[in-house]
């Protein structure tokens, strides 16, 4: 007989060990950078134990980052803690400092909020966050009792990107969501661990604290099945989420044709989809959730006519629309351009100055010659009065600015090029003055070009590099001013001309493109179809015949008489 091979006995730590099953859920992160959120918990401290083991294999550049709430008196003490903790496994770590604002949304969201708002600007590709399955069932509970739809009520994904990012795409990782907490707890003691006790989590008068000591035991007392059934309906509603997530992705990219929301192809959707494409436009430029009632009434509002300028207020920042436009207009929007009410003044070049306020040069048909932006120069927003020296005489350029469609929020922080006198030879991203050359440079700001209304189906580049429109759109909506003449014989004769016919000796030009005569006037004249509407140009040479009836008519004066009698007498 062979003898019987008997495995080693399981230890208590390999037992409770979550790595091989952590490990199977996370996504390939061979080259990321990977933040930890470290609390002091016993669920981020577990969290943090499981990466820094598992991080040469994953091949993750990994670190750690402490939330300073400043709402506990031994607040200072859990971020020293925090701090040992990262220095005993050999990881760097970053404390972040925030004050926590309460008013009008609650202790707990307005610390959630600044929390995710420090995770949005951190130089890191993913956020790993210590979420348990716990955790899971209290937000559902919560979603039900303040009246939630399916975004809240599917709780927690294990992963999503993080809105408002900004430039940088930041994704938030939940590995321990298949892990109950006494699971976690029992890796902590099977290795050792050591964690902080918020004592804000036994008090009873914050609502998630009486779900999680009074109302989820006795519920399972009740019904022991219904943890189990109640995160089914959590999947279920997360699979129906990426559903409508995938709907309203589309509906969001047929609204940016040219990257700016189009209000009217919003008001083709249907009232729930328009609802859902608002709510996103207020979530993606981070001017907070709006209240039902706010995006009730803007949407009535903007469904009536999208070409009014509409403001919607909102918790950070307002949203404004403007000619079937829609833009955010976020708390602190001066701040975005250096150059606004400021003399920018240098002892350099005009060339100098406006990169060292971010703005860039660009080759354009007609634009700023090399001389001009190696003289001394200035860069500042509009005021009022500027205008730009032409060819001939000058334009205005706040009307410069709406004639290119400009939402008129904008045109007060549009940056200006000013030489060495003070009088302004362009405008940032439109055009330059008559002392400019062809082939020259022009200021463009690249934070300001979603706010030009330029098509690429009606955009023509005229002789001085600017654009016009097409001469097929120059009398649709916004444009009462005719661009082109009109065929054959002026303005709108359509409607009475229907029965003449175009000379095809006797033809005479008409004015160039003055006021009354654009291009060519047919011999019959400009208002003379109401007496001559069947006459046709003669191809011989005109005769008249005059009749003594007719003179006696008309009573002719003598020498009048005399001129007709020669000319009967001629014929």
């Amino acid at each position: 007989m062979m003898p019987r091979f008997n495995p080693p006995e399981k230890t208590v730590a390999d037992a409770a060990d979550l790595l091989p099953e952590l490990l199977a859920k996370l996504p390939d992160l061979k080259g990321r950078r990977l933040t930890a959120a470290l609390s002091g918990g016993v669920d981020s401290v577990v969290l943090l134990h499981l990466l820094a083991r598992a991080r040469d294999e994953l091949g993750v550049a990994l670190a750690a980052v402490h939330v300073h709430h400043g709402l506990n008196p031994r607040a200072d003490d859990w971020a020293a803690w925090c701090e040992r903790y990262c220095a005993d496994l050999d990881i760097p770590f970053q404390a972040a400092f925030v004050r926590v604002d309460p008013r009008g949304q609650g202790i707990e969201a307005a610390a959630r909020r600044e929390r995710y708002a420090v995770f949005s600007r951190l130089e890191t590709d993913f956020v790993a966050l210590g979420h348990h399955r716990d955790d899971q069932i209290e937000p559902f509970w919560l979603a039900a009792l303040r009246g939630g739809g399916v975004r809240a009520l599917s709780a927690m994904p294990a992963e999503r990107l993080l809105a408002g990012g900004g430039q940088q795409t930041v994704r938030l990782l939940r590995p321990l969501l298949p892990f109950s907490r006494s699971r976690i707890e029992a890796y902590a003691r099977s290795r050792g661990l050591n964690w902080l006790d918020d004592d804000s989590n036994r008090d009873p008068a914050l609502l998630r604290n009486w779900l999680r000591h009074h109302l989820l035991p006795q519920l399972s007392t009740r019904l022991p099945h219904a943890e189990r059934h109640i995160l089914a309906a959590i999947t279920q509603l997360q699979q129906e989420r990426a559903l409508l997530a995938e709907i309203e992705e589309s509906d969001w990219q047929a609204l940016h044709p040219q990257g700016v929301f189009d209000c009217r192809r919003w008001q083709a959707l249907s009232p729930a989809r328009r609802r859902s494409q608002l709510l996103r436009f207020a979530l993606e430029h981070a001017l907070g959730s709006p209240n039902p009632r706010s995006l009730a009434a803007f949407e009535s509002s903007l469904k009536a006519d999208s070409c009014k300028y509409l403001q919607w207020p909102l918790p950070h920042g307002h949203a404004c629309a403007d000619r079937g436009r829609l833009f955010a207009v976020p708390d602190g929007f001066a701040g975005r351009f250096p150059w606004h009410n400021k003399e920018n003044h240098f002892s350099g070049s005009l060339k100098a100055a406006a990169e060292a306020l971010g703005l860039r040069w660009r080759r354009a048909a007609w634009g700023l010659s090399d001389e001009t932006l190696n003289r001394p120069g200035s860069i500042r927003s509009l005021k009022s009065g500027d205008t730009l020296r032409l060819a001939v005489g000058s334009k205005d350029i706040a009307k410069l600015l709406q004639e290119a469609r400009v939402p008129a929020f904008v045109r007060p922080y549009w940056p200006l090029a000013l030489d060495e006198n003070g009088e302004v030879v362009a405008a940032a991203n439109l055009r330059a003055g008559a002392n400019g050359c062809a082939n020259g440079w022009l200021p463009e700001a690249g934070s300001l070009k979603g706010y030009l209304w330029q098509p690429e189906s009606q955009k023509q580049p005229d002789a001085a590099g600017l654009f016009v429109l097409n001469p097929k759109y120059w009398r649709k909506r916004w444009d009462s001013n005719p661009r082109r003449t009109c065929a054959l014989s002026g303005f709108r004769v359509r409607c009475i001309q229907p029965l003449c016919h175009v000379s095809l000796i006797l033809k005479r030009s008409g004015g160039s493109g003055e006021i009354r005569t654009h291009g060519a006037v047919t011999p019959d004249g400009f208002q003379d179809r109401c007496i001559k509407p069947l006459c046709h140009a003669s191809k011989n040479k005109p005769r008249i015949i005059v009749g003594f009836p007719q003179i006696a008519k008309h009573k002719l004066p003598f020498r009048q008489l005399e001129s007709t009698m020669r000319l009967i007498f001629k014929t």
